[in-house]
């Protein structure tokens, strides 16, 4: 049976209806094909090479539900869908290898979208800033290793902003643990305690403006005196010669107290002792910052101990006074 088409001519488009089959005809510019046809390859199929699809595109495998194939070998792009899960794969080829990068695993992210992602390997620099949130425990999480299975974890940062590492040895601009810091005190500060004090003779002042790190003797009429066998008191600073306090003497106050050791004046070498005296009356002035001992007599156990019999200005000896200084 032949089908009567309708007079020329024929514009692409066009369009009649069979009247015996009812099968509707559309010319494609080149010959009448059926319109709806199964089969029909103009109709029903898309072609290999320029084609365009429009509407929504349903797959539904279980499984792989679409792959791009790189006319090469070697799958593009893949979508997965099951039960549980609906992931995606992106591989971008390699300019300089033979092999496919994976380039985002687990996403629907495309290669335009990777720079707002720190990828989870590699040499990478992001600006901005970084939230890290937790209730507990810790937020960051730094191991060593070549690998994860033998990796160990060296550093940590918890949610409370506590910083915990198992360094134990550190340069000037490292941040260091307690642990570290009350070692490093102890063994700074390890047999410290100095009973001997450096001070140096000033006699060409009064005992008001005497200096940090200075001293004066005074005899029994309280006047200066720089000879030991007129000493009946000694009055010597707060801070001694080499910047430290001499007394241990924080939160100080002013205060009067009978004496319970002796007072020694040593060299400068700590090689001679020039005199000592049993301590009777111990006072401190906060006002002035002064510490004073003194004894009733030269004859109740004050002595001048070697031939070195007087000083000079600005030379140096060392105290001893156990009631002060250890």
């Amino acid at each position: 049976m032949t089908a009567t088409f309708p007079p020329m001519p024929w514009t692409e488009g066009d369009t009649f209806v069979n009247d015996t089959t009812n099968v509707t005809y559309v010319f494609n510019g080149k010959a009448w094909v059926s319109a709806g046809t199964p089969g029909d390859p103009e109709v029903d199929y898309l072609p290999l090479k320029g084609g365009t699809m429009t509407g929504q595109l349903l797959f539904g495998v279980n499984g792989n539900a679409m792959s791009i194939i790189d006319m090469n070998g070697g799958s593009l792009f893949t979508a997965y869908t099951g039960q549980y899960s609906q992931d995606c794969q992106y591989w971008k080829q390699a300019k300089d290898y033979g092999n496919s990068k994976l380039e985002i695993v687990n996403g629907f992210k495309m290669e335009e979208e990777l720079g707002s992602y720190m990828p989870l390997a590699g040499d990478s620099t992001k600006t901005g800033k970084i939230n890290l949130v937790a209730n507990s425990g810790a937020q960051l999480t730094i191991n060593k290793g070549s690998s994860v299975s033998n990796a160990y974890t060296s550093a940590q940062i918890l949610s409370d902003g506590t910083f915990e590492t198992v360094k134990t040895s550190f340069s000037d601009t490292h941040l260091v643990t307690k642990k570290y810091t009350d070692e490093a005190i102890k063994e700074a500060t390890a047999g410290s305690s100095n009973p001997f004090r450096k001070y140096k003779y000033a006699g060409d002042r009064s005992w008001e403006n005497m200096r940090p790190g200075e001293f004066q003797m005074l005899d029994k009429d309280q006047n200066i005196t720089n000879e030991l066998d007129k000493c009946q008191a000694i009055i010597f600073k707060g801070e001694d010669a080499d910047g430290n306090r001499a007394v241990r003497d924080e939160n100080r106050i002013s205060y009067q107290s009978w004496g319970g050791s002796a007072l020694n004046i040593l060299n400068s070498g700590l090689t001679r002792l020039y005199f000592r005296a049993p301590i009777g009356m111990l006072e401190y002035g906060v006002d002035n910052d002064c510490y004073s001992l003194w004894w009733q007599e030269l004859d109740a156990g004050a002595k001048r101990t070697s031939t070195f019999t007087k000083f000079t200005n600005s030379q140096t000896i060392h105290l001893q006074c156990a009631d002060l200084f250890f």
